[in-house]
């Protein structure tokens, strides 16, 4: 397939008695140069629309929406345009199960060892960045707050919501106690990160703070635009305060945050999670795409 003999095909091309708009064109033709660079990226070898099967898109999809992270209106508009190659191979069956992204579903997402990485480093650097007294104060807030959602778990909602007082923390152990999470629930969770600690700390300290008064003051979406902008800054563009939860409950299944480095049982997630159903926690803790790849990277050499 070229593009040109492609490009003829979609612009005779009829839908609902109509040619297709030059937009629509455009965007099937950089669906399939999308779908051109990743499938040579991927099996070293150049498309062959005649050797296109299911599971190239169904790896095409996961690769789109877990490594790309695109948005569900982004991935309906690249499936248009692969439903459209398929039309024009003659075989429809090649979609099977390539299934479109409702827009009001929420994408589990989380960071991978880079991101995290450099995540890690910039919350690091924030205070000795900080150029005013009003910076600095910010700087050990916002990593404050992150902490709770990357060490802890919590939702930003229930971040926003805490006291002084419903944090615990001492020199080898500390605690955090959520008074209102969903479903109106009342949790204590284990803070067992030195660092998170070592950062609530310092904001309490440095903001004077004690008792039943807010360890925060700001809004959900104060939090929220924080945790944006400091995800843009270390390079982890789109950083939500629910990814640092996903991301946290990945890494804790993974053994990331156990002190030994073993996996966690998904029973013990389940319950840090504060999940009632364990499919629920199955859904932030499956393999990425990243990891199917390394589980059978060894299969072309034996």
């Amino acid at each position: 397939m070229t593009n040109t003999d492609y490009r003829t095909t979609l612009e005779t091309k009829h839908h609902n008695g109509r040619l297709l708009s030059p937009l629509t064109v455009k965007s099937h033709i950089q669906t399939i140069e999308i779908l051109k660079a990743w499938y040579q990226a991927t099996y070293n070898e150049s498309l062959d629309c005649a050797l296109l099967t299911n599971y190239d898109l169904l790896a095409f999809r996961a690769w789109s929406i877990n490594v790309q992270r695109v948005a569900a209106a982004t991935w309906n508009v690249r499936r248009a345009g692969l439903m459209a190659l398929c039309s024009w191979i003659g075989d429809s069956s090649l979609m099977d199960d390539v299934r479109a992204l409702d827009p009001k579903e929420v994408t589990i997402r989380w960071m991978d060892d880079a991101e995290y990485g450099r995540l890690m480093r910039k919350l690091e650097r924030l205070p000795k960045e900080a150029v005013t007294a009003l910076e600095y104060q910010r700087s050990l807030r916002d990593r404050a707050m992150i902490s709770l959602m990357l060490f802890a778990g919590l939702r930003v909602s229930e971040v926003v919501a805490l006291t002084v007082s419903d944090v615990e923390i001492n020199e080898r152990s500390g605690k955090v106690l959520v008074l209102h999470g969903k479903g109106d629930k009342r949790s204590e969770l284990p803070l067992m990160n030195p660092v998170a600690r070592k950062w609530i700390a310092e904001w309490i300290s440095a903001a004077g703070l004690s008792g039943n008064v807010d360890l925060f003051g700001v809004t959900a979406r104060t939090a929220q635009r924080s945790v944006t902008d400091i995800g843009a800054q270390a390079g982890v563009a789109g950083l939500s305060a629910h990814d640092l939860r996903h991301t946290y409950l990945k890494r804790t299944v993974d053994g990331k945050n156990s002190s030994d480095g073993q996996r966690v049982s998904l029973e013990v997630v389940k319950k840090l999670a504060r999940h009632s159903r364990i499919e629920t926690t199955l859904r932030y803790v499956e393999p990425s795409w990243a990891e199917m790849q390394d589980a059978v990277g060894g299969m072309e050499a034996k």
